[in-house]
């Protein structure tokens, strides 16, 4: 007899069991004391567990608006949820982690009359548990599971509800869901530790499928097709189409011409958007390689080569060079593009006889801001403005450096358009009239490939000055000041080398290191490296105490010039390069102030030893192949982002004793 396999079914996943808006009102309607309303009002507005609410004691519920003085920092009305092992009740955090909760108002009015309720019972003032037995023999212990469970059940038997106290939780989680509070959000106010226990609650009635299934439809309804020209529509333009859609359906809801569709057919702007092309602050890893700069330098001149509008006096030709400068600009500076076109024709500044460059920071709002520029970024702006000064004045656009093109372009904005100079000029040129862009990487036959034209965008300027400034060992405050952040973190970003490139360029660069005399002084492997030596300001440390302090512990205050224990590298070069510099600034401003002989002696030391140092690594980096030479400037540059982005010494640092 052949025996049948018994198939089973797969059951369907239900929902948790939840409460309407409308019933958790009749269920905290029912409840007769301020005890019972305020316990389900917990449960349902900080979807609490049961064990944790019952845990809760008095000292927990921060309901002012400033808890400083207690301790906490947390503004606002929230409560703490403290894992315990202690509680009486046999209460238990099933999370066993410590989190804040907020707090709506109705739980706070609600606590006020418990507070009230609680001083009648005898032996309340001796029991600090929030929720406690009211009467009985237990009057004033604390509350426990079973006689919670028996109140709620008995609230919702006498509104005809089936109500459970998990349920309240599930509730609570079903309604942020709805609202459109993010997961991650929910399961931070849940406790949850894995993002799947929350999405549980990302469950969808009937209604919900339908709605969201009709919302598409319609969106997709008001898609439009292409242009003529095959092209899709702008960002901007399709933004304006979903804008319309939004104010259409705000205008149905208060109309009353859709009482009858079901809520979720809405858009959430939180999910229902188009981006704009740039919306972060610095989508790191787009910068564009110096190897693409340079190749779209050599076609500069056909930057504006395809547009024949003239207007105001000006020729084609005038206006395909005021595109270069804009460009030049870009790419010398590493401003946004929205900055760049705004200059004021007055824009430029020479501090000492050095040139600064005033532009205004609209992200951020912050007007007149000044960036160092180079003396040859400098001549070609200077050079621009008495082209400009030539040129028929464009009305009303006087005080730009780049005046707008014509009232075609919104001339009440004064200056060049930002969306114009990138979305047709540049990407016009990029995309049809420079003839080809290559990438430094090679097929299989040896052909370079094509560079990705997209990638090709003006904020990538931006990136790549970054990138420039961070691979040539600029320290991160400094590089912080340059790019205008207001958050360290995002200039950071820039200094990030990952543990296979860090460990390849220690390979590289460590066999070539020397001592204070100039003498070889290799170390054997990236691990020694990596363990017996410190990267101070101006090359590597060996000493035990110093390695040990992780730099921040040298005995002669970073005179490494005259330390045994000096280990530079090729990587350090710029830094030893800057120091000579900087001491021979010092030893003439010694020599003016007709210092002590002992001043100047130690200054000429110092010179000596380190431009020995230099010197040798110069010599060895002169001696190698070309190629081996490349590859170790290329790893001293990734070291030097490394060390930056680690805890780099400040230059306070530098002039102070240590404290050890």
């Amino acid at each position: 007899m052949v025996k049948a396999r018994v198939l089973k079914a797969p059951e369907i996943e239900r929902a948790p069991q939840t409460l309407t808006g409308v019933q958790t009102e009749q269920v905290i309607d029912a409840a007769r004391t301020a005890r019972d309303r305020l316990l389900l009002t917990v449960l349902v507005e900080a979807g609490l567990r049961i064990g944790e609410a019952l845990g809760l004691r008095r000292e927990d519920m921060h309901l002012l608006p400033d808890s400083t003085h207690l301790g906490c920092r947390t503004g606002g009305a929230h409560l703490h949820v403290r894992p315990r092992q202690d509680n009486v009740n046999g209460a238990r955090a099933k999370a066993g982690r410590p989190r804040m909760v907020p707090l709506t108002p109705e739980v706070v009015h609600r606590y006020r009359d418990h507070l009230a309720e609680r001083e009648q019972v005898v032996g309340s003032a001796d029991c600090d548990y929030v929720f406690l037995n009211l009467v009985g023999v237990h009057a004033g212990r604390p509350l426990s599971y079973s006689n919670t469970k028996q109140v709620i059940e008995r609230i919702g038997r006498r509104c005809g509800l089936t109500a459970r106290p998990h349920m309240m939780r599930h509730t609570a989680a079903t309604r942020w869901i709805r609202n459109g509070v993010a997961p991650d959000v929910v399961q931070t106010l849940l406790g949850h530790a894995s993002s799947a226990s929350t999405a549980v609650y990302l469950h969808a009635q009937d209604e919900d499928l339908r709605a969201a299934v009709a919302a598409v439809a319609a969106v997709e309804s008001l898609a439009p097709e292409r242009p003529e020209d095959g092209h899709d529509y702008s960002t901007s333009h399709r933004r304006a189409l979903l804008r319309h859609w939004r104010t259409f359906l705000e205008y149905a809801r208060q109309a009353g011409m859709m009482d009858h569709v079901p809520g979720g057919f809405a858009l959430n702007p939180r999910f229902h958007s188009i981006a704009a092309v740039e919306v972060t602050e610095d989508d790191l890893g787009r910068a564009i390689p110096e190897h693409v700069i340079a190749q779209l330098d050599v076609h500069l001149g056909l930057l504006g080569a395809s547009t024949g509008y003239a207007s105001g006096g000006w020729r084609a030709a005038d206006f395909a060079r005021m595109y270069q400068v804009v460009y030049a600009v870009l790419r010398d500076t590493g401003r946004r593009p929205g900055e760049v076109t705004s200059l004021h024709r007055d824009c430029l500044e020479r501090v000492d006889g050095k040139p600064t460059l005033i532009y205004d920071n609209h992200k951020r709002r912050r007007h007149g801001r000044r960036l160092p520029i180079s003396e040859t970024t400098a001549q070609l702006v200077e050079t621009w403005q008495k082209e400009l000064d030539a040129l028929p004045a464009v009305p009303a656009c006087a005080q730009w450096l780049f005046p707008s093109p014509g009232q075609r372009n919104r001339p009440r904005r004064g200056h060049l358009n930002t969306s114009h100079f990138c979305n047709r000029i540049f990407r016009n040129w990029v995309d049809e009239l420079i003839p080809d862009l290559v990438d430094d990487r090679l097929d299989e036959d040896g052909a370079p490939h094509a560079y990705d034209r997209t990638q090709v965008v003006p904020y990538g300027f931006r990136h790549a000055y970054a990138q420039r400034h961070a691979d040539a060992g600029t320290r991160p405050d400094v590089l912080r000041e340059l790019m205008d952040h207001r958050s360290l973190d995002v200039t950071m970003g820039y200094y990030k080398v990952s543990l296979s490139r860090k460990q390849e360029a220690v390979r590289t660069v460590a066999a070539l290191a020397v001592d204070r005399h100039g003498a070889a002084r290799g170390f054997g492997d990236p691990l020694a490296y990596e363990v017996e030596s410190v990267g101070d300001p101006y090359g590597g440390c060996t000493e035990p105490s110093n390695v040990k302090a992780g730099g921040g512990h040298c005995q002669i205050r970073f005179q490494c010039a005259g330390c045994d224990f000096y280990r530079p590298d090729p990587s350090y070069l710029p830094a030893l390069e800057q120091q000579i510099a900087d001491l021979r600034a010092d030893k003439e401003a010694a020599l003016a102030m007709e210092a002590a002989d002992w001043v100047v002696r130690n200054l000429d030391d110092q010179i000596r030893a380190y431009s020995k140092s230099a010197d040798e690594m110069r010599r060895k980096l002169d001696a190698l192949p070309a190629e081996e030479r490349a590859a170790v400037e290329s790893a001293s540059r990734e070291l030097r982002k490394a060390r930056s982005a680690a805890a780099f010494i400040p230059l306070q640092a530098l002039t102070t004793r240590s404290s050890e």
